[in-house]
């Protein structure tokens, strides 16, 4: 007799556990906003522009989304995630009506905004700080209502 807990699922009849449904979930989401990315169909969200975006080009955006370092998600009760490349990162948001959908980037590339300046002093206008592992773990990047959630990295 077949051991339904080795090998291969070739009926597809193997239950996933909470946890596990979640996990996919999660990488489809990634899985697609890299894709499209690549594709050159980044899709943002109504009001990723002006100052959400923190002077970020519209072409370093799609830069991070289609090769980032990293990618994290927040601990925070959206669960967004944040694509992380060089010192930059761009935040996309997580499960949901509006999952996948680009939301705002911070770091060196942009400049400060306003909620960046509120948190760390200076001018809106002032070069963006750069965004580093440890500044999206530790949940040290400045955000409008103060700083976003830390985030654990998935890839």
């Amino acid at each position: 007799m077949d051991n339904p807990h080795s090998g291969g699922d070739p009926l597809g009849l193997m239950m996933y556990t909470k946890e596990e449904k979640a996990q996919k979930r999660i990488d489809k989401i990634v899985d697609e906003v890299l894709a499209r990315a690549q594709n050159g169909e980044l899709k943002k969200h109504a009001d990723c522009h002006g100052d959400t975006t923190h002077g970020f080009t519209d072409e370093r955006v799609p830069e991070i989304l289609k090769n980032p370092d990293a990618v994290y998600q927040s601990q925070g009760q959206s669960g967004n995630f944040l694509f992380r490349k060089d010192n930059d990162i761009a935040v996309v948001y997580g499960p949901g009506a509006k999952q996948g959908q680009a939301i705002t980037a911070y770091g060196e590339s942009g400049i400060k905004g306003d909620s960046g300046a509120k948190a760390l002093g200076g001018n809106p206008s002032d070069p963006g700080k750069p965004v580093t592992h440890e500044d999206v773990v530790e949940g040290r990047i400045p955000g409008k209502l103060g700083n976003l959630a830390p985030g654990v990295q998935i890839r």
